[in-house]
């Protein structure tokens, strides 16, 4: 909402980004103040915990996409990590079953991905506090979900509608890779290569975990589950797992959808590793858990300054110093002519007019849905004759704009440094759309 109250978009996308990373990092740093025991938790050992897991979500470009980006993953993740801890921190209560349903149900319709939240939480309260909390909880899911289902269709109309958007048209995304078994294993393949460093940095907390338990007694299920509060978070990141699978193995999916995983594993080894390496009053402290939590950021850290070069994710050559400062001038000087399908917040806070998103085309267009062209020519500028695309916005979108467009390449244009600029001509309702795929 604060970003709505600006008339400059390069102060709204700041604020959203802003929001962006403080729905990122403010859970992480609650459940990282919150104590396993009775004993609160020494500042220091919050901080680095909270280093610990700021530097390495920087050094994964899927984290480091969802924290610093204007995107539906942040509050997504959000929503989750707040369930989890209402949950941790009321056990079973009403409350603590009430708060972390109502919180998992945003979390689906956040980002449906998310779907794994609800369940993993069902999960866990089933394991941890049985079948009578797992009832309960349960029923407080149905009863926020009817409650969110009657909001929504207040707001938007018929169920069908919604359902539609949101089950129909992902769920006739056609799978990369050769769809199947193949598309799911190329999945699972970029997940263990791209995130390589949080998996090893899991793997050696477990062992660090198993080398500190070593002699002592297991006290069974429900009370190792209770007794720390990252068990809840890892049983999150285990029913997300193949949620983010899927989700990159879709069309449209891209590496954000990992985060829905590794987010809340993150999470889990950040505390687990805490609390080894400052355990409450009177446990003695594990000397390489200390030296892995500080040492490990430390590392992480020295490669930051290379991060740009590392994922080929930079300015366009020739940029604004912020290309939505530069798309504002050129709408505000071509009103009601300028069609931005990559940057529509332009407009909306030029001209107060919200255009076509591409990614709502292109998504109706891969699930079979093309959008005619008396609708497309609905959510237009007026008097439409440009199309303009920033060079880091999807440039290969173009080719599905010929469907509405006889688009004509202009020379690079002085006012718009670091993007393509067409002469769109909108075709008739009587013209059949050219040939095109996305």
């Amino acid at each position: 909402v604060p970003a709505v109250w600006v008339s400059s978009p390069a102060l709204a996308i700041a604020i959203g980004q802003a929001l962006a990373a403080f729905y990122f990092f403010a859970p992480a740093a609650l459940w990282l103040r919150t104590p396993s025991g009775r004993s609160p938790v020494a500042p220091v050992a919050a901080v680095a915990a909270f280093v610990f897991l700021a530097a390495v979500s920087l050094d994964l470009w899927s984290l480091r996409y969802v924290a610093l980006t204007v995107h539906a993953d942040g509050p997504a993740l959000a929503c989750g990590a707040l369930a989890a801890w209402c949950l941790w921190r009321w056990r079973a209560t009403s409350l603590g079953l009430g708060t972390a349903a109502l919180l998992s149900v945003t979390a689906v319709w956040t980002k449906q991905v998310a779907v794994g939240v609800p369940l993993g939480l069902a999960l866990f309260v089933a394991a941890a506090f049985g079948v009578s909390a797992w009832v309960r909880f349960a029923a407080w899911g149905a009863a926020w979900s009817a409650a969110s289902w009657g909001v929504v269709i207040w707001l938007f109309g018929a169920p069908s509608n919604v359902l539609f958007h949101l089950v129909h048209v992902p769920g006739q995304h056609r799978w990369l890779w050769g769809g199947g078994a193949r598309a799911l294993r190329h999945s699972a393949g970029l997940f263990l290569r791209e995130n390589v460093t949080v998996l090893a940095l899991a793997v050696a907390a477990a062992a660090l975990g198993l080398t500190a338990s070593r002699g002592q007694r297991w006290p069974g299920l429900k009370r190792w589950l209770i007794e720390r509060p990252w068990p809840v978070l890892l049983t999150l990141a285990v029913c997300q797992f193949p949620l983010a699978i899927m989700g990159r193995a879709k069309i449209g999916g891209d590496v954000n959808a990992f985060s829905h995983c590794l987010y809340f594993l993150l999470l889990a080894v950040a505390l687990a590793v805490r609390d080894l390496a400052f355990p409450p009053p009177g446990a003695a402290p594990q000397r390489w858990s200390r030296l892995f939590l500080v040492g490990a950021p430390v590392l992480i850290l020295l490669t930051v300054a290379g991060l740009q070069d590392r994922s080929g994710v930079g300015p366009a050559l020739g940029a604004d110093p912020h290309p939505y400062t530069v798309a504002a001038r050129f709408a505000a000087d071509h009103p009601g002519k300028v069609y931005f399908p990559r940057m529509n917040l332009v407009t909306g806070l030029v001209e107060g007019r919200i255009d076509h998103q591409s990614e709502g085309v292109v998504d109706l267009i891969n699930a079979g849905y093309p959008p005619t062209s008396t609708h497309f020519a609905g959510r237009l500028p007026p008097e439409v004759e440009f199309l303009v695309i920033y060079l880091n916005g999807m440039t290969e979108q173009v080719a599905v704009f010929e469907r509405y467009f006889e688009l004509v390449r202009l020379p690079d244009h002085p006012e718009l440094p670091g993007f393509w600029i067409y002469r769109a001509t909108l075709r008739g309702p009587d013209q059949p759309p050219a040939a095109a795929s996305p």
